[in-house]
């Protein structure tokens, strides 16, 4: 979280001036083909955040626990703090997927592939879609309550599918612990898929924070122009200690791989997203993506074996050119084809009506009116408002004197005053501004610091009223 923190200060400069375990190896080989299935229980950890993890829980300590997180055949061995845990639940019974349910839903994936899916009359029977959109800066404009309203209001329209269309990125100062950010919105989306809905990403822009965020669902499709990634920033991680480092290092990639795992994902793919300096080829086998970390031989190559992530170093360091381009590979970004290729997308859509058709629901589809944008739009401009208030107080707190002939008390209160009002914006925006709660800390401690200098200020006209 250092990145994170770093930031975070930097924010707190700006508006307040006056005042576990390591992760698997890329290389893991995936679960054998219907072992979660089989699972007859599952452990459940809910956080506090409620964010929900499910698997198998393999060590616990008073600080953390360790889970293998699974997903299909995919799984993966993260450790959670226990601080950040509300309940663990042990040996849940897993429910069984009704035959009829997943025939019923081969049947119609299949005719979607065939392009045989009836057509629907949009007046009756066409696919209801709720459509939402997360445009701008990712953890301002696209925040946690914005969020949660506009999937509650999404949810109560009673759509077939809910369409996220992603166009956020976020600051590059961020880098990979925009993870942090990302991980605070994933509740309410695992809680709409939890309650049976079907949500799907569609991407047209998902970089550095905002890239993580897809992976919390089994369907992701780009638009042509889509672009995901730009988090390749691990390898900067310094604490100080190559031993600290690597330990912190671990534990980041390790939640990552858990949100890529739950979704489905391989997590083969998280670590070369993240850290320039490794190398990841992979190899098409019956149509499905094998991976490698590490840099093909000559024979491999010619096996079929193909460079996705090169080390970076000397001639392979990325060009401004290849950058600018969308060729470099130092890390893996994702464009329509690589994503579609590797598994991560599943097809791409330049409109919603082919995107529909995609999903299996007809040629034709009502996209419903829902209040769910109106809440983000206005979210976006109340946070650009409020942080313009901001600085204007912060510049109103850094010109502060106290006027000609003004009683000291009287000015004190007037600072005080400037100072719990911009207290007032960050706690209606916490999530954006404070998550950490610091610059309010900061408030309070100069409000603790003024009230005694009215209260010593009062004592003294006390004592002189007395010597008169």
């Amino acid at each position: 979280m250092q990145r994170f923190m770093r930031v975070l200060a930097s924010a707190a400069a700006v508006l307040i001036l006056a005042v576990a375990a390591p992760a698997p190896s890329i290389a893991q080989a995936p679960a054998p083909a219907g072992a979660a299935e089989t699972a007859a229980t599952k452990d459940v950890l809910t956080f506090k955040n409620g964010r929900v993890v499910e698997g198998k829980i393999l060590e616990m300590t008073a600080s953390e626990v360790k889970i293998e997180v699974i997903s299909g055949t995919l799984r993966a061995v993260t450790t959670y703090p226990r601080a950040e845990i509300l309940t663990i639940e042990r040996d849940v019974p897993v429910a069984k997927p009704e035959a009829g349910a997943a025939s019923a839903a081969k049947a119609g994936s299949a005719k979607a592939a065939q392009g045989k899916e009836p057509a629907k009359k949009a007046s009756e029977g066409a696919a209801k879609v709720a459509l939402i959109t997360l445009k701008g800066e990712f953890g301002r404009d696209v925040s946690l309550t914005p969020i949660k309203r506009a999937l509650e209001d999404a949810v109560a329209s009673d759509p077939d599918v809910i369409v996220i269309k992603m166009d956020a990125t976020q600051d590059e100062r961020y880098g990979f612990d925009g993870l942090f950010v990302a991980e605070r919105m994933l509740a309410p989306f695992e809680e709409t898929i939890r309650s049976g809905k079907r949500v799907v990403f569609w991407i047209k822009r998902a970089m550095v924070g905002a890239a993580f965020l897809p992976f919390v669902s089994k369907e992701i499709y780009f638009l042509p122009e889509g672009r995901m990634g730009g988090i390749g920033t691990l390898q900067d991680f310094d604490l100080g200690d190559k031993r600290v480092n690597e330990k912190q290092i671990s534990l980041r990639l390790g939640h990552a791989e858990g949100i890529a795992i739950q979704g489905g994902y391989d997590p083969a793919l998280i670590k070369p997203m993240a850290r320039k300096g490794g190398w990841l080829a992979v190899n098409f086998r019956g149509g499905k993506p094998e991976y490698m970390a590490a840099k093909p031989t000559d024979e491999q190559v010619k096996e079929g074996w193909i460079v996705l992530v090169d080390d970076g170093e000397g001639p392979n360091k990325d060009t401004d050119e290849q950058i600018v381009r969308g060729k470099a590979n130092d890390v893996l970004n994702f464009d329509a084809d690589m994503a579609l290729r590797l598994n991560v997308s599943k097809g791409t859509a330049e409109d919603l009506d082919k995107l529909v058709f995609l999903l299996g629901l007809g040629s034709e589809h009502t996209l419903l009116e829902t209040k769910g944008q109106k809440a983000l739009d206005d979210w976006s401009k109340n946070t650009r408002d409020a942080l313009d208030e901001i600085r204007r107080l912060r510049d109103r707190i850094q010109g502060f004197q106290q006027k000609q002939g003004e009683d000291p008390k009287t000015a004190l209160g007037r600072r005080a005053s400037i100072l719990r009002e911009m207290r007032s914006i960050l706690t209606a925006y916490e999530e954006v501004f404070d998550p950490e709660g610091q610059q309010r800390a900061q408030i309070d401690e100069s409000l603790e610091q003024i009230k005694q200098q009215i209260a010593e200020i009062s004592k003294r006209e006390r004592g002189q009223k007395k010597q008169r």
